[in-house]
C-alpha cells in the first residue's frame, strides 16, 4: 500500500501560529494506523518547534528576515519561495495539500490551480477579512477547517476545537514542570510571554513586566534568540497565572492548561488579538489590561477556570482522511 503523501504549507512572520497548526496536524497524522509521508514547507524560523518529536520532513523556505540578512530584496525572495514550492510539489507529488490561512500564499507564491491533489485550507479567525489574499484561489479548495470562532470560509467547512501543538494530556505535572524550567518547587510564579517572539515591541513590553514582577518567568518565544526551553507548552502547570500577548497559540494553550491569564493584545494585520482577548474575557477566562497592578490583583483573586475543548488536531485529521477516503 502506497503511503498517503501530505504536503503542509505554512507562512509565518512575527509569530509561529501557522507553522504550529501544521506541525500539530502532521504529528497527529503520523500517529494514525495508516502509512503516510509528510512534508512541511515553511518560511517559519521557529526552529525550536520544527525539531519536535514526530515532526514532518522540513523544507525551509527563505523568510523575510533571513533574506534581508543575506542581501536579497523581497522580490527575489518571493521568486525563490515560488520556485522552491513548485519543486516540492513536482518532486513529492502530494495526494493532499494542507495550507494555513492564505490559499495561494500571502504573495500568490503557491500555485495549486492545476494540481490534482485534494486541497485543504486551515484558518483561525482573521482580521482584514476583505483582503484579497484571504480569498484568492479559495474556490479551488475542497475543504475548509475552521479552528476558532469567527473563522469564515465560502467553501465546505468543518469546525474543530482549537488546534494546538500539545493537548492537556501531554502536559507535565506541576512539580516536574517546575524542575524542568529550573523554578522553585514552591511559591508563586507567573509566566510572562509575548507569544512567538518576532515582535520586538511586544517582547520589550513583556520584559518590562518581568522587571517589575520579582519571581516571574519570561518566555520570549521560539523566534527570539533567548527563548525558553521548548516546548514550553509542556510546562504550563508550573505557573499560577500568566501575562501574555493574545496570539492564537498562546491564548488557546493557556486556556487548555486552565491558567488564569491577563492579556495585552498586540496589533497584527491578519490577527485581531483584541477581539480574541475580549472573547476570552467574556467567557471568564481572562482579563484584558496593560496595568500590571490590576492584572496581578486579578490573577491572585482568580481560581483556575474550566478550560476549553481539546482534540482539534485529531478532529481536523479525521476530516482530511475522510476527504481522501482513507
Amino acid at each position: 500500500m502506497r503511503a498517503l503523501r501530505v504536503l503542509f504549507v505554512a507562512n509565518d512572520g512575527m509569530s509561529a501560529g501557522h507553522v504550529v497548526r501544521m506541525l500539530a496536524l502532521a504529528r497527529e497524522l503520523g500517529r494514525r494506523d495508516l502509512p503516510t509521508a509528510r512534508v512541511l514547507a515553511t518560511t517559519s524560523q521557529a526552529h525550536a518547534l520544527l525539531g519536535i518529536d514526530g515532526a514532518p520532513a522540513i523544507v525551509q523556505l527563505p523568510a523575510p528576515v533571513s533574506a534581508r540578512t543575506a542581501g536579497l530584496d523581497d522580490a527575489v525572495r518571493r521568486r525563490l519561495v515560488r520556485g522552491a514550492l513548485d519543486g516540492v510539489i513536482a518532486s513529492f507529488a502530494p495526494d493532499v495539500v494542507v495550507v494555513d490561512t492564505f490559499p495561494t500564499g500571502p504573495h500568490g507564491e503557491l500555485a495549486l490551480a492545476s494540481l490534482a491533489a485534494k486541497k485543504v485550507l486551515v484558518r483561525r479567525a482573521t482580521a482584514a477579512a476583505d483582503d484579497a489574499r484571504l480569498a484568492e484561489g479559495i474556490e479551488g479548495f475542497d475543504l475548509g477547517i475552521g479552528c476558532e470562532d469567527g473563522a469564515a470560509f465560502p467553501i465546505r467547512t468543518v469546525r474543530v476545537p482549537p488546534i494546538t501543538l500539545l493537548e492537556p494530556g501531554d502536559a507535565l505535572d506541576r512539580a516536574t514542570a517546575r524542575e524542568r524550567l529550573g523554578l522553585p518547587a514552591s511559591g508563586e510564579v507567573f509566566l510572562v510571554t509575548a507569544g512567538g517572539g518576532g515582535d520586538p515591541e511586544a517582547l520589550a513590553f513583556a520584559r518590562s513586566i518581568t522587571e517589575r514582577l520579582p519571581g516571574s518567568f519570561l518566555a520570549s518565544g521560539p523566534l527570539a534568540s533567548d527563548r525558553a526551553p521548548a516546548p514550553l507548552q509542556l510546562c504550563l502547570a508550573a505557573f499560577d497565572g500568566a501575562f501574555a500577548a493574545a496570539g492564537y497559540n498562546t491564548a488557546h494553550e493557556l486556556a487548555k492548561a486552565k491558567v488564569p491569564t491577563v492579556f495585552f493584545a498586540r496589533p497584527r494585520p491578519f490577527d485581531d488579538q483584541a477581539a480574541r482577548a475580549s472573547r476570552f474575557a467574556a467567557r471568564g477566562m481572562a482579563l484584558v489590561t496593560d496595568d500590571l497592578d490590576e492584572g496581578l490583583a486579578y490573577l491572585r483573586a482568580r481560581r483556575p477556570h474550566e478550560g476549553i475543548p481539546s482534540g482539534g488536531a485529531a478532529r481536523a485529521v479525521d476530516a482530511i482522511l475522510e476527504l481522501v477516503g482513507a
